[in-house]
């Protein structure tokens, strides 16, 4: 299971986060997999979607 996540996350630039990867799993493997278990070989792996900081507004 974690092979095809990791070929997932890889193949997407770690753009998708794990209920994207979850959704392609459904689709592409097709297997019975739960976002819960999704998220925990992601986040045990260090694969979880990178994001970009957020930018804070300027108040005049």
């Amino acid at each position: 299971m974690a092979d095809k996540i990791e070929q997932l996350c890889i193949e997407n630039h770690f753009i998708y986060g794990y209920r994207t990867i979850t959704r392609l799993l459904k689709k592409i493997h097709s297997p019975i997999v739960n976002q819960k278990k999704v998220y925990r070989i992601t986040k045990e792996n260090g694969w979880l979607c990178r994001t970009c900081p957020k930018k804070s507004t300027k108040s005049r």
